[in-house]
């Protein structure tokens, strides 16, 4: 009898130290996407579903290629635009030096300044102003930016494997960069942090 008991208790450690870390469990979270920015081709994408598992992307695709778990939570931003993360070429491009910036890389970063914390995202207008498309503004602060710090397999884009950081706007950035100041829905590794959408 000692031993089963001591069996079960070393069975439930055990559990205890290979289960999901804190924080972390079994659920997903499926974000219907209306329209979804692709920050390698930059072009906007209809209709997609990303599904978020923990801190990272699980699957992205069209709502008639992804399927969402029965028992997701499901955030509809099917009336928004949804986009990466964006990367602020200051605080993070520059803030790790440019020792691991590769010659002949990305010629460009977002990074425009100085803005008020808080207000960077007005460096959009100008960036469009002084000829960049609306969608190459964007990309410079994903997967531009995401790749002059080395981290392209982390972040800049919405694929699966990769953070959930993800934003979204109202309109459609590509029509009026703006929206970027306005951004409604915020996640950052797999975390709401603002959700203005409702």
């Amino acid at each position: 009898m000692k031993f089963v008991r001591w069996a079960a208790a070393s069975v439930l450690a055990l559990l205890a130290m290979f289960g999901p870390a804190q924080g972390q469990t079994d659920k997903v979270i499926a974000i219907r996407a209306g329209h979804l920015f692709d920050s390698k081709t930059g072009k906007l994408l209809e209709n997609q579903i990303v599904l978020v598992k923990d801190d990272k992307i699980a699957a992205v695709g069209s709502a008639g290629e992804v399927q969402v778990p029965v028992d997701a939570q499901v955030i509809d931003l099917s009336k928004s635009t949804v986009l990466p993360g964006l990367i602020d070429g200051h605080t993070h491009v520059f803030g790790f030096g440019l020792d691991g910036v590769k010659s002949g890389g990305p010629p460009f970063a977002s990074g425009v300044g100085p803005f008020p914390h808080g207000t960077q995202a007005a460096e959009f207008a100008y960036l469009v102003k002084y000829r960049m498309t609306p969608s190459q503004a964007i990309q410079a602060a994903t997967t531009v930016a995401a790749e002059m710090m080395g981290w392209q397999d982390r972040v800049g884009s919405i694929e699966k494997g990769k953070f959930a950081d993800i934003i979204a706007v109202s309109g459609d950035p590509l029509k009026d960069i703006t929206e970027l100041e306005r951004v409604k829905f915020v996640m950052k590794g797999g975390q709401v942090i603002r959700d203005d959408s409702k």
